[in-house]
């Protein structure tokens, strides 16, 4: 009987080391990836309001209605970076509207920024 091990067996911790290696690398690159450009936008309402809808107008094509929560993330073209914009967040109750603001940011290209509104 023949107990020799076959060729590649005998590679197999250089194999290893070097599949290792490659799953470290293509770790660091999707850990190095870039992060969207976004807005977090903080609400602050009067209580007496009663807030419990948001419209958050970010374009002239972009609209969304929203659930009341006081900070709201908003994901924002990299076109939009190192260039004011301004955002103009409704607040509703019952579906009416019973406040409105705007503010005016500049992003940062893949970057997070925090405004707030009052």
């Amino acid at each position: 009987m023949n107990h020799a091990r076959p060729p590649s067996l005998g590679r197999a911790p250089h194999a290893a080391a070097w599949w290792l290696a490659l799953c470290v690398l293509v770790a660091l690159l999707t850990g190095c990836a870039d992060e969207p450009t976004r807005v977090y936008v903080t609400v602050e309402a009067d209580a007496a309001l009663a807030v419990d809808g948001l419209v958050v107008i970010s374009g002239p094509n972009d609209r969304r209605s929203l659930p009341y929560t006081p900070r709201v993330e908003l994901q924002v073209p990299d076109a939009w970076a190192d260039a004011p914009h301004t955002v103009t967040v409704e607040g509703t109750h019952a579906g009416e509207l019973v406040a409105r603001g705007s503010v005016t940011f500049t992003a940062r290209t893949h970057d997070a920024i925090d405004v707030t509104m009052l």
